[in-house]
């Protein structure tokens, strides 16, 4: 889960796109997410015993409803940093 959360994390920061309208395994590109995950696995064997061999197929934080959950939690934790920062010495409204 870490390493699925630092990808999320580092995909959010540079304002990338996590999906690709192919994901199939046979695609040359499948989308930011999978090709982060799949690069990650091959420099740490931890990732990739965690992803190969014990995470079961639906356990692998890859659906968009789970990835869109991490978006948000990303999102509160930005907020709650920035309302600590300015604390009531400015307006400031957010859209979401």
């Amino acid at each position: 889960m870490t390493a699925s959360l630092d990808v999320a994390g580092f995909l959010i920061a540079q304002a990338h796109s996590f999906r690709c309208h192919d994901e199939s395994s046979s695609s040359l590109n499948r989308g930011n997410i999978l090709e982060m995950i799949e690069w990650h696995k091959k420099r740490n064997d931890e990732v990739r015993v965690a992803f190969e061999e014990l995470c079961p197929l639906n356990a692998k934080m890859f659906s968009p409803d789970i990835q869109t959950n991490l978006c948000s939690a990303f999102v509160r934790e930005v907020k709650k940093v920035i309302k600590k920062e300015i604390g009531n010495k400015l307006f400031f409204s957010f859209d979401c």
